[in-house]
């Protein structure tokens, strides 16, 4: 009696399920990353005011030396950063972030802008801290 041998299409398919199915399970294993936090700002007019800065209050969940990157964006916009800053979990902490250029770059005086933080890992790894914003205010002076 004569053995038969799989042709190579089924080879083919059961290597391409091989890797998809361990494709599956890597990607089902991934870490949760921490999403930035947002809040929208109204924004003053800034005509002949000599300081513009960002007041932001951030708290961040879990433990570690976690940072954030602050962006402000026009609605529907990009983003431009206009800072960074660490804080250690579960603290809550007051950042002040000179704004003008980011404002004058996206031109916006008056209306109102997204304020994004991005938080990353101080250590190195990926964030897996949660931020939140719990003040975000553009003030002049």
């Amino acid at each position: 009696m004569m053995q038969r041998r799989p042709s190579q299409f089924f080879r083919a398919l059961a290597s391409t399920l091989g890797a998809v199915s361990v494709g599956l399970c890597l990607y089902a294993v991934q870490p949760a990353f921490a999403q930035p936090a947002r809040s929208s700002v109204a924004i003053p007019a800034v005509a002949g005011a000599r300081v513009i800065t960002l007041d932001l209050s951030i708290t961040a969940s879990g433990t570690g030396n976690v940072g954030g990157v602050v962006r402000l964006r026009r609605p529907g916009g990009s983003a431009i950063e206009v800072g960074r800053f660490s804080v250690f979990g579960g603290a809550e902490q007051s950042y002040q972030f000179n704004v003008a250029g980011a404002l004058q770059q996206l031109g916006l005086s008056g209306g109102r802008a997204e304020v994004e933080v991005e938080p990353i890992d101080r250590s190195g790894g990926p964030a897996k801290a949660e931020l939140a914003i719990r003040r975000a205010e553009i003030v002049t002076r």
